[in-house]
């Protein structure tokens, strides 16, 4: 029996390690999980999100902790930074401002691009209903350089510049831009147009100071706009050819200087800006600095609702990450967050019309006539009714007023006859005065109305000048009129 026992008690004795081991689960190898992400790529996306709680406009009604749990199991299975840039782009979107972007690092693939984009689309269909704006693309999204061109209507010529969008990377295209438009203006303006047509349809945004330094001599000098902030608001100007922003206690800050002689305009001329659906960033600041400006009218469609102040962050990996910072606003105060309504609205059109079929700018240019006279009416006197006449000289106005004598030593005759309101004095015809019986020419040419001077078939060069722009007697047949100067063909300049 002992036997037996000391048996069974070394059976147990044999067996009690393998009941053990039998009872403990082993310890399992480790092994890479498809979901995990790597610590680097983990770093930069943690780093991405921090950069957007700390400095987006709108980062107060964003639930950070949710945030960033959704956005890490979107990154899984990130090894390198670029592959969060989905979830990045997912979390941009959740913002809800449309000004949020990531702009690529440079040297990439063209695939790798490629699937970027893909997935910068993917995150913008989650974005909710109220901030998607699903507007059809614009044709003018093309055009690449500022240009220029006369437009005539009812008589009357309008300067049309076009603003496209400013894409320079430094301090010399932006500089490139800006002195394109300004030399546009300069040319335009020696046409004596008596109004400007604004052409930012298809201006995607870019860098907005060389389109403001620009276009300033049309806008304006002063305050023209304003970024409002979370923290204030700063006011952005133009004057004598340089552009920047100032705070509330006045200090500026000049971001743009053109050295070109600024084109000095009269403010008072009518301007009508075209805007459409691809109008936005940057466009969309120069649309609001022409809101509130005295004569001035908008036509197209509904900007993009991307009028936003965008500050880019500098990520590890060369990428930028552009975050709104602040809201545009006009030189009022009033902010316009969802794209600004023309007064005159248009569909979006599929392809780029030539301007004499382009409705839009036929409805601008009738505006334009509307508001302005024809070219030069000749002054009437007061003792005589005068139709208005068209000034075909080139002289400025103030010559008009105060024609000087033709003659060397004026004569009481040429006196005389000026103030006579039944027929112009023949002085101001003939180049010299009649050497022989001066006072008896006078006498005639005011008693026999219907028959002209002889000297007015063959004018000198001066009377040509001053006589359509004295007095005309709708009785006295007027000279062969010169005929109309045309206008500047298209003037098209380099830019950045």
């Amino acid at each position: 029996m002992n036997y037996q026992n000391r048996i069974f008690a070394c059976s147990l004795l044999l067996l009690s390690p393998a009941i053990g081991l039998a009872g403990k689960k082993p310890t399992p190898q480790p092994q890479v999980s498809p979901t995990a992400i790597t610590s680097g790529a983990a770093a930069f996306l943690d780093n991405a999100i921090d950069i957007m709680r700390q400095h987006a406009l709108h980062g107060q009604d964003v639930d950070w902790a949710a945030l960033r749990v959704e956005a890490f199991k979107r990154a899984g299975g990130a090894f390198n930074p670029i592959d969060t840039y989905p979830a990045i782009y997912w979390a941009l979107v959740q913002l809800g401002d449309p000004g949020s972007h990531l702009r690529l690092p440079p040297g990439l693939y063209p695939d790798q691009i490629a699937l970027m984009q893909q997935a910068e689309k993917e995150a913008e269909s989650t974005a909710p209903a109220s901030t998607r704006r699903d507007a059809p693309p614009s044709p003018f999204t093309t055009r690449r350089l500022p240009e220029g061109h006369i437009v005539a209507a009812q008589g009357r010529n309008f300067g049309y510049v076009v603003l496209p969008r400013c894409s320079a990377k430094d301090n010399d295209g932006l500089l490139l831009y800006a002195a394109d438009v300004r030399r546009i203006l300069t040319d335009l303006s020696a046409q004596n147009p008596k109004g400007w047509i604004v052409d930012l349809r298809g201006n995607t945004g870019g860098n907005m100071w060389p389109m403001l330094t620009g276009i300033g001599p049309i806008l304006g000098e002063g305050n023209v706009g304003s970024f409002v902030a979370a923290d204030g608001t700063i006011n952005w100007f133009y004057q004598d050819g340089k552009t920047g922003t100032r705070n509330s206690a006045g200090l500026e800050t000049v971001s743009l200087t053109l050295d070109d002689a600024p084109v000095r305009m009269t403010q008072s001329a009518p301007v009508a800006v075209l805007i459409d659906s691809s109008t936005a960033s940057s466009a969309e600041a120069i649309t609001i600095a022409f809101h509130g400006r005295p004569d001035t009218r908008f036509f197209g469609s509904r900007t993009a609702g991307k009028s936003t102040a965008v500050q880019p962050f500098k990520m590890d990996d060369g990428a930028e990450l552009y975050l709104t910072t602040a809201i545009d606003a006009d030189r009022s105060g009033k902010a316009f967050p969802e794209g600004l309504t023309p007064d005159q609205v248009f569909p979006t059109i599929g392809t780029m019309p030539q301007d004499s079929k382009d409705p839009v700018v036929l409805a601008a240019q009738t505006w334009l006539a509307a508001n302005t006279t024809p070219a030069v009416a000749v002054p009437p006197t007061p003792a005589t009714r005068t139709k208005g006449r068209r000034l075909v000289a080139t002289k400025p106005p103030a010559a008009i007023s105060t024609p000087a004598p033709v003659a060397s030593t004026p004569t009481p005759e040429a006196t005389t006859t000026a103030s006579a309101p039944s027929a112009p004095a023949p002085e101001a015809i003939t180049p010299a005065p009649v050497p022989s019986t001066p006072a008896p020419a006078a006498t005639t040419a005011a008693s026999v109305p219907s028959t002209p001077p002889p000297a007015a078939a063959t004018p000198a060069p001066a009377a040509t000048t001053t006589v359509p722009l004295a007095v005309a007697d709708a009785t006295t047949p007027a000279a062969t009129p010169k005929p109309k100067a045309k206008p500047k063909k298209v003037v098209v300049h380099q830019g950045s």
